[in-house]
């Protein structure tokens, strides 16, 4: 899934980007407002302003890297254990499955606790219009209406600027 990243100079006109973006049929549940501790957000509604602690933080993108390098580390264990059968471990494809997902399991959960202390790695190309007291809205679920949004949002809020995407989990650091 894909979510526009919105650059816009305050509050009051995220507000009015967000009214347009819902009477274009875009759900408030797909909105999220991201601003600076010092930014007031709150003349925004609080479908998108609750929630951001996934959002500031990396615990999704964590996830999503420790799964994948996790179940990869548990599926190299299980074809080393089988390669190496003279130590009395008989490793099938049941145990390989299984190893895999144990390995995906424990590296999720351990990227998960780590990426809730740490900034989102998504989010720091923003950080400077974040400092200067911008506002960023990410839009989510737009794939079928992104031209349509695209072009409302350059025909009526020209200092509303579109940075574009994110597409989930960005490359491990």
């Amino acid at each position: 899934m894909t979510h526009v990243v919105c650059q816009v100079e305050n509050a009051a006109s995220s507000k009015q980007l967000i009214a347009a973006l819902v009477g274009e049929g875009v759900s408030l549940e797909h909105i999220t407002a991201i601003a600076k501790d010092t930014t007031p957000l709150d003349m925004l509604p609080d479908e998108v302003t609750e929630g951001n602690e996934l959002v500031e933080s990396d615990v999704i993108p964590g996830l999503q890297r420790g799964a994948a390098f996790g179940g990869a580390t548990g599926l190299l264990a299980g074809l080393g254990a089988a390669i190496f059968a003279p130590l009395g471990i008989a490793v099938g494809g049941a145990g390989l499955a299984m190893m895999a997902a144990t390995g995906a399991s424990f590296g999720a959960f351990v990227s998960a606790l780590i990426g809730s202390s740490v900034s989102n790695s998504e989010l720091r190309e923003f950080e400077a219009a974040l400092e200067r007291g911008e506002v960023l809205l990410v839009i989510g679920e737009v794939d079928q209406n992104r031209p349509k949004l695209e072009a409302l949002i350059a025909d009526q809020f020209k200092s509303v600027t579109v940075l574009g995407d994110t597409h989930g989990a960005p490359p491990a650091v």
